[in-house]
Formats: C-alpha cells, structure tokens, sequence
C-alpha cells in the first residue's frame, strides 16, 4: 500500500502497456491502485497483472477475451433466438456486460408475461481469447391479470384510473405497459404518487396517493392607479371525474379589467381515441377605448408522455367606445407544449424544461405568434416568453401588454403594449428552508424596437396558505423610491 501511495506522489515510469497509455495509467493511480486492475478487466483483459519495482509499473496485460459462447437453460416460454437477438456475440467480455445482458433477458420475460422469472449464472468458462458462460432460467407462472385493484384513490372515481391505466382483466402481464400506465397516471395534475406491482399470481395492485386538486395564483400590488394584481383558481379533479374548471381576474388600473372562464373534458372520444381533451375558454377584456370578448375551443392530443398538440379556433368579437364600431375575427389555432418536469406538486422546482407554442391563423397566414421557454438548471431559473403579429391591419385591441408581477418585474402590471414584444426572467435561487428560497432576478424585456431593463430581489416563502412570493424591483433608470413591490401567492388544497 505504501509503494502505491508513494508512486502516486510521484511519476511512476510504466511499461508494458500497449492497449492504455501512459497517462491514462497514471490518472487512473490516482484514483486507488485497484482501479487500474479495474480498468484491464472492464476492457476484457481479465488475467492482466501489475507488479511494482520501486518507482516503475510492469503491466502485464495478457490477452483480451471476448464472449463465446452463450447456452440458455430451462427456458420454454421463449427460444434461444427470441432471447438472444439482441446480445452481441464475439464482444468484449466483463461483468458490467454480462449484468446487462441477464438484465436484457429478464427484461423480455417481464414483458412476455412472466414477472417472477430468475436467472442464475450456472457456469463459466475461460478458454484461450473467449469466455463462454451457461444461464440457468427459472421462468416462473405464466401472470394473465384477473382482477386490478385500486387503492388510495378515495376521492378520485375508480374509471379516471383506470382509462389511463390502458390494461385490462385478461391482458398478459408487461412490464413496459405498467410502467407507461404508471407514468400517465403519475402525470395527472391531481396524482402526487402511484405505484403499480403484481399481487399474487393474477391480479394487479395500483396504490394511489393523491394530491392537492385545486390551486389558487394570485398578485397583487399598490400603485398610483390604486389596487392592481389578478387572481386565479383552478379544480382540477371536479367531482373526482378529472374534469377541470377554472376562473381568472385580472385588474391593470381603474379602468382595464379582465375576466375569463375555462373548462376541460378529458377523454372526449373515449378510450378507442387515446385520451384525447377538449378544452374551452371564455374571456371579456375591458379596456378604456374597447372591449373585447374571445372564445376558444381545443382538442388537445397526447403524443407522448412529456408532449401534446393542440389543435382548433377562436372567435374574438370587439366594440369600440368611441365610434360603437363592432368587429369579429375567426382564427384557427394550432400549437404544442413539451414538459419534462418532473412533478406538478413541486412548488420549487430544480430541474425539467417546459415549452409551448401557439399560433392563430386564417387563410391569409399566421397572424399571431406566442412561445413561451421555462428552463429550471439546479439553482438557476429562466424564462423566455415572445409574442409577435403578422397581420397587415393591427388595431389597438390586437396589440399584447406586458409588464408586472409575472412579466417584466419593476413595472406596472400591463404598462407596455405592443406588437412584437418579448422579455427574458433570469433567476439565481438559493434555497432557505423546504418550499423557500430567496432569489436575485435580471430582466429584459423587448417592444416595438424599445429595449427595456430591471432587476432586483425577491423571496419565497412556504406558509400556512401556500408559497408566498414578495418581489422588490427596479425599471431602468428608477431610483430606489421609485421600486415597485410584488406580492404573489400560489396555494394548493
């Protein structure tokens, strides 16, 4: 041991080494001086030595075994051919291979219906460049599912699991199959857990543990227009049928307030359509000069777990208060989101991606763009939101408002309308307790050719009515009185 640890001190001259080089033998002494054995065996060198002569290492690295020969034993459900297929022969043997493999074959008799199936290493033999080795297969009952049985589900109706879980009484048992039914369970929004295992030999057993189903957001602040903020709430699981319905307020200063309704049906066509959901909307927008209501309609269709299309059209319907001039416009609408986050109910979040984007159109073109970027890197947040129009004739209700507690922090909620506009929320997060974080922001922000800037420090808080947010920020060019202050809460029950 003390040869090593003084050969680590120092330069060590090897030789003999023709498959490694020099200094990756010398990086790899650093880490202890099994590793290089470690290294030889993991490469198939599985009768290499090392001998040590004072500051000089003598590999001695013999030759480099392949696999030979694989024989399977007491397997009858599935052929060598149907086991074997995927293994490749005349490969580099080492443990870490032979672990893969056995897992590989397991893997496909987990999903041939045999859950309870074991494989042993029967034997080993190292002949001259080659090892073959003998597995002995203990297949196990043949699991065709009988009976499901739900449990933990106490509020959520036993059908909304069940159509998500897509396996039935008399399906053979798949362990690919439960763990995409697990995975979609898991990703309803009002699901904080689910586990699915074989019970016996014929039945399944999903355990449920569910989570908040409704939320409240809301900020609100104080200005010179007085009272500003919105408030929005959600029920997620209404009536435990996995419909949601929510309602949203919103008020920009005395005059602009804005109001909306949305629903959601999941499973629209049944299962024989894969889980397809219509989603409604409904919004009236007053403004000083207009007002403006806008209707919604989408079919929403899960293409994989983590991504969704959104597919159907809108209605917007407008009167003037100067001239009592009415117009309506009809638009298609067509996007997608993609969300690897890992759970709805993690109210700080440290890793995933979350994107969408949304375009209305007629038969003229795409008149309106959105995309919308949440990034979550450890302790890093950041946010990009751009929002652009294409149309030709652009009226003051058509123009996008940004700015305020969710936007462009530092500024006044709605202050700056445009039609292309964007700003990017970079956040540094330093954890201060479970659910809270304190956390210095930048933002910028783009209209209409106009470059915009604030910044300041905010902090989260976990309480008895939710996560608390307070943020203090600063507009380009504010002194410190002039700041504005944010309040933000988001509640689950």
């Amino acid at each position: 041991m003390w040869i090593f640890v003084f050969l680590v001190l120092t330069t060590p001259v090897i030789l003999g080494n023709q498959h490694f080089s020099s200094k990756l033998i010398r990086k790899t002494l650093k880490e202890g001086p099994g590793e290089i054995l470690d290294l030889y065996k993991e490469h198939g060198f599985l009768r290499a030595n090392i001998k040590v002569f004072g500051d000089t290492i003598l590999i001695e690295e013999g030759s480099q075994f392949n696999v030979g020969e694989i024989k399977l034993k007491g397997n009858q459900a599935l052929s060598d051919s149907e086991l074997l297929f995927q293994i490749e022969t005349h490969k580099v043997f080492n443990e870490s291979n032979l672990t893969q493999w056995i897992e590989e074959i397991l893997n496909r008799y987990e999903n041939s219906g045999y859950p309870f199936c074991k494989i042993n290493l029967d034997s080993l033999e190292i002949k001259e460049k080659s090892v073959n080795f003998d597995l002995q297969i203990f297949e196990g009952p043949l699991v065709i599912i009988d009976n499901i049985e739900l449990n933990g589900n106490k509020f959520t109706k036993d059908y909304v699991i069940l159509r998500e879980l897509k396996i039935e009484s008399g399906d053979t048992f798949s362990e690919k199959a439960i763990c995409g039914a697990n995975q979609r369970i898991q990703g309803l929004k009002f699901i904080e857990f689910c586990n699915i295992s074989p019970k016996g030999e014929n039945e399944l057993l999903v355990q449920i543990k569910e989570g908040p189903a409704n939320w409240i957001n809301g900020a609100f602040g104080y200005g010179t227009p007085g009272f500003m903020g919105f408030f929005d709430i959600e029920v997620l699981n209404l009536f435990g049928t996995g419909r949601a319905i929510g309602a949203k307020w919103q008020k920009r200063d005395t005059i602009s307030v804005q109001f909306g309704l949305r629903y959601k049906e999941p499973w629209l066509f049944g299962p024989a359509f894969g889980g397809i959901n219509l989603i409604g909307s409904v919004s009236h927008n007053r403004e000083a000069t207009y007002v403006k209501n806008r209707t919604e309609i989408l079919l929403e269709v899960p293409i994989s777990k983590m991504f969704r299309a959104n597919v159907g059209w809108c209605g917007k319907w407008i009167v003037l208060h100067t001239s009592y001039l009415r117009d309506s416009q009809w638009l298609g609408v067509l996007g997608f989101d993609f969300d690897t986050r890992p759970s709805f109910h993690n109210m700080q979040c440290r890793r995933g991606l979350y994107y969408q984007a949304k375009s209305e159109f007629n038969f003229a073109g795409v008149e309106k763009l959105t995309l919308n970027l949440d990034n979550y890197i450890s302790i890093f947040f950041l946010s990009l939101n751009i929002g652009a129009l294409f149309k030709k004739d652009i009226q003051v209700y058509d123009k996008m408002k940004f700015g305020g507690a969710q936007t462009l922090r530092g500024c006044w909620e709605g202050e700056f309308t445009g039609t292309q506009i964007g700003w990017l929320n970079l956040e540094l997060r330093k954890s201060i307790g479970t659910n809270s974080f304190i956390f210095p922001f930048c933002d910028f922000g783009y209209v209409d050719e106009t470059l915009l800037r604030s910044w300041g420090i905010g902090v989260a808080m976990h309480s008895p009515i939710g996560l608390v947010k307070v943020i203090y920020g600063l507009a380009r060019k504010d002194s410190f009185r002039d700041g504005k202050i944010h309040f933000l809460i988001k509640s689950e029950f």
